[in-house]
């Protein structure tokens, strides 16, 4: 018992002091605070780096492990070896006709490109980009923790803000996935800046409120509280004008900044209150965002809407001291700013339509677009091919954060609607229209992650506070008086009364908080297959966070295999260079005239792909993944040679490279970019077996094996005739099974040729008859050879293909 005792007054006092120094400020404190989030930091890059080295480093090539990544390094390749120039136009992007690079945007290619130039000191060779440039994503994502927990501690409190830092160094999804060891994109560098901002405005915005700044105080700008504010608000114009460098889709934030401005002067108009301080604070920082962006970029949108951005808050105080001095009543300011903005848009509308249009297509964002191929353009909300409502992909990404993150958001909109205070205003305006734009497109969860983190954070330590308000209420330091009646009763010998006391109930809650925010760490929260084993498991945030982040060698992910890697390493090492020398993959391109290389020739490839062409084969292929060109996209269902010879005469293509992910995977790109469907390729059909059991399978059709692609890489260009058994036919009809419609096969035949295959299905006097082959790597219908092309590589990475190996990817070249 004296042992439970003992424990009992040490839990005590533990609890006590656990308490007491959440709610002081001491420099101890601070040094905890700093220790932890430093703690955060390392755990972020370490998360981002050690799970994914092996795929970046551990093999015979650096590999980027991002799509676009690839896009950025050929700009960095270039920029740093003639650096500060910035090619305006690039001919290895595409061919024929190049592309411009990021000289619109070009602040994170600057950023990459200028740390790499002063590492090499002026002379970086390929080995310095390549070492360097991989480790860009973790760094700027460790470094978020840090305008995190800032924007925790000045929205809610210290601890608030270090919980919040917590949860963005480890929560997975896109953010998590974005900045992974090898991504070198600009989307977390996105998330960086603009956190960034954001938290230098919360910090300019309450520093101004609390000072109570105003126009007047101009005259004397060093002795009236001006000098923070106006510091603060040139760090977020600072933040904001290089965020818009980055990004063609940054002007999102002005709006953000925007439209809160107007809700908050609406509300100190209505409360009657001063707004000088709304309009010091914005100006200095759209006018220090402007001034960054023209060193970088004289892009109009972006131009255009901060020109408009700097006068907004000026409008919005003139109309507000207009009316004040007309005694007009506050309830008319918000009609009369939604009149006047709605007219100063119809202006802008008839002067310039090409400008507003433009201006308008940046809330594209917003829209659902079902029907898209692109994975990160999907609903957050729906999932699977038929693309159907479902939680899952939420749940997935943050686990019950979901939940606090709701409960945060409904506690901080209560707060505002009773105070109004305008950084609390300006984070509700944030994470809502963050979170409208995630649900549009899932790629923008790495925005809201920071969103999430924060509200999470808040709801963690509003209840802890909660938790030991009462225990620090009784174990606060007793006054003077206390202190004198204690004395007195000592004196008379009077039992002393503990200034607290532990009862049950603090214990039994402060336990709970403690499960709870193990939730976030330890407790699985989701049952998912994550190894493809067929078994579901329960993860948690943890096990989410590492399968996020672990890169495995043999399926990379975005980065390119090892086969890919071979065959465009041989295509740069042997065959003719497009303009001439390959030191021109690293010249400036001040003025460029195809007309100067008339060897100049393009690598067809699917779209997915063309990046790689560019940066490892030093090779420009016919399309990128900025877009695919229909065109280009007929080659890869083209039924004959001749119409396949034709499209790439068209596009200057001299070598045609294929693989087994397009053939049994991606194929239907294609077939959607040019127009068809995919049931004239192949289909599904219900077919009963022996034992009475129905199975949906995958037939392939005629259309399937006349294609280019699979006449090249599944049978190498070579004649191929149906052997006996080979030639199946099938007759269906539709059907409907609980509720929907299937071709149901109904006689299955198989024949020794072709042509008696051909024959068969002519007698036949009505019905649905198909050649067909459930394998796509066995042709039921007989193909010539293909006279114009050689094939020149077989990687010796191979795919298993109906028992053989086939080469994971081809080369073929084009000679007529």
């Amino acid at each position: 018992m004296e042992t439970l005792n003992k424990l009992n007054r040490f839990c005590k006092g533990l609890l006590l002091a656990f308490l007491k120094g959440m709610e002081e400020s001491t420099p101890l404190q601070r040094t905890v605070v700093g220790i932890t989030i430093a703690i955060f930091f390392t755990a972020a890059l370490y998360l981002r780096i050690a799970f994914s080295h092996d795929v970046v480093f551990g093999g015979e090539w650096v590999k980027f492990t991002g799509v676009d990544a690839y896009w950025h390094i050929r700009i960095v390749d270039n920029l740093a070896h003639n650096f500060p120039h910035l090619n305006y136009f690039d001919p290895y992007m595409k061919y024929p006709g190049g592309s411009l690079t990021s000289v619109n945007f070009p602040f994170f290619d600057y950023l990459v490109a200028g740390v790499i130039w002063l590492i090499g000191l002026g002379s970086p060779t390929q080995h310095t980009v390549d070492t360097i440039a991989p480790y860009f994503p973790p760094v700027m994502a460790a470094l978020t923790v840090i305008p995190v927990y800032f924007i925790g501690k000045t929205l809610f409190s210290r601890w608030a803000g270090v919980f919040a830092a917590g949860l963005v160094a480890i929560l997975p999804g896109e953010f998590l996935g974005r900045s992974i060891l090898g991504f070198t994109d600009h989307h977390v560098a996105e998330t960086l800046f603009s956190t960034t901002a954001v938290m230098f405005l919360v910090l300019a915005l309450k520093t101004a409120k609390k000072e109570q700044i105003s126009l007047a105080q101009l005259r004397h700008p060093t002795s009236s509280g001006l000098t923070k504010p106006a510091i603060y608000g040139l760090c977020a114009g600072i933040f904001l004008g290089v965020y818009l460098a980055s990004w063609m889709g940054a002007l999102l934030f002005v709006f953000i900044i925007s439209g809160f401005l107007v809700i908050q002067f609406c509300i100190e108009h209505v409360k009657k209150t001063p707004t000088d301080y709304l309009c010091l604070v914005s100006v200095s920082a759209f006018l220090a965002a402007l001034i960054v962006f023209l060193v970088f970029s004289q892009h109009r949108d972006t131009v255009a809407v901060l020109c408009m951005a700097v006068f907004l808050p000026v409008g919005l105080l003139a109309i507000s001291r207009l009316m004040a001095k007309a005694r007009l009543k506050p309830v008319f300011y918000p009609a009369l700013v939604v009149g006047l903005g709605l007219a100063a848009f119809g202006i802008l509308f008839a002067a310039d339509r090409s400008l507003a249009n433009s201006l308008l297509g940046h809330f594209e964002i917003f829209r659902w677009q079902k029907e898209t191929t692109v994975s990160e353009m999907i609903p957050m909300l729906l999932s699977g091919a038929n693309r159907e409502f479902s939680l899952g992909p939420l749940w997935q990404s943050y686990g019950f954060t979901v939940i606090f993150g709701g409960v945060g958001f409904c506690a901080v909109a209560y707060a505002v609607a009773r105070r109004w205070e305008a950084e609390k205003v300006l984070f509700i305006v944030w994470t809502f229209v963050i979170l409208l734009a995630t649900l549009g497109q899932r790629r923008f969860n790495y925005y809201l992650v920071v969103n999430a983190a924060l509200l999470t954070g808040y709801v963690c330590w509003e209840m802890l506070r909660l938790v030991g308000i009462n225990a620090l209420a009784q174990a606060r330091s007793v006054s003077a008086p206390e202190r004198r009646k204690l004395q007195k009763s000592k004196k008379k010998k009077e039992p002393r009364q503990e200034p607290y006391q532990l009862r049950p109930g603090h214990a039994f809650v402060t336990l709970t908080v403690i499960g709870i925010l193990a939730l976030f760490t330890i407790v699985p929260y989701a049952s998912l297959d994550l190894k493809g084993t067929g078994k579901a498991r329960p993860v948690s945030v943890i096990d989410l966070s590492i399968e996020t982040a672990n890169l495995k060698p043999d399926e990379p992910r975005y980065a390119p295999p090892d086969a890919w890697m071979e065959a465009l390493t041989w295509l740069r090492e042997n065959s003719a260079e497009p303009f001439g020398s390959a030191d021109f993959y690293y010249s400036r391109y001040q003025s460029f005239d195809y007309a100067a290389y008339p060897d100049a020739y393009g690598v067809t490839a699917w779209w997915d792909y063309g990046y790689w062409v560019v940066r490892v084969g030093h090779r420009p292929p016919s399309q990128n993944p900025g877009g695919v060109i229909r065109s280009v996209a007929e080659f890869f269902v083209a039924q004959n040679e001749s119409e396949g010879q034709r499209i790439l005469d068209e596009h200057g293509a001299r070598y045609v490279i294929l693989d087994y992910e397009f053939v049994i995977g991606k194929m239907h790109g294609a077939i959607s970019a040019t127009g068809h469907s995919t049931d004239e390729f192949y289909d599904q059909f219900v077919v009963e077996t022996s034992g009475g059991e129905r199975q949906l399978m995958t037939f392939f059709l005629p259309e399937y094996y006349r294609s280019m692609p699979v006449r090249l890489y599944t049978f190498g260009g070579q004649a191929v005739t149906p052997q006996a058994d080979e030639c199946m036919v099938i007759s269906w009809e539709w059907r409907r099974l609980e509720g929907q419609s299937y071709k149901w096969v109904t006689r299955t035949e198989t024949f020794d040729t072709y042509e008696a295959a051909e024959a068969w299905i002519a007698s036949q006097e009505s019905g649905n008859h198909q050649i067909v082959s459930y394998n796509p790597f066995v042709s039921p219908v007989p193909l010539e050879e293909l006279e114009g092309f050689v094939l020149r590589f077989d990687s010796s990475v191979t795919k298993s293909a109906s028992g053989k190996r086939l080469p994971q990817v081809r080369v073929f070249e084009y000679v007529k």
